[in-house]
């Protein structure tokens, strides 16, 4: 596609993002969260497959399925008409972002408890 000069199809490795909010009671906190940056994962969902990253506080989800993509996803692909959808949603609701987070809040529990903190 891109040796050819071709974009392609709106649904050709279509995209969607979602702008993640965290919401810990503290702003410096919330802000710490938005800069840290998950690994790309493969991942199936429903028969497709993507790939998925959070970077800066947004989470990126590339479906590079060749099923039929249902039309609520492809309606948050961006499209011809220059127009891309962002979902926003709170972190523990995106089970990815949510996992990651318990696994670094388990963490610095145990880094405090080592050294003698509460």
């Amino acid at each position: 596609m891109i040796f050819e000069k071709n974009p392609g199809n709106e649904d050709d490795y279509g995209c969607f993002i979602t702008s993640v909010i965290f919401d810990t009671g503290d702003f410096a906190t919330n802000e710490a969260l938005r800069t840290f940056m998950l690994l790309p994962a493969r991942v199936r969902a429903h028969g497709h497959i993507s790939y998925t990253v959070f970077i800066g506080g947004f989470f990126y989800c590339f479906v590079v399925s060749k099923h039929r993509i249902p039309a609520e996803i492809k309606a948050l692909f961006l499209n011809k008409s220059n127009q891309l959808r962002v979902l926003v949603e709170r972190a523990e609701n995106i089970p990815r972002i949510a996992e990651s987070l318990s696994d670094f809040k388990r963490g610095i529990q145990l880094w405090k408890r080592k050294r003698g903190h509460s």
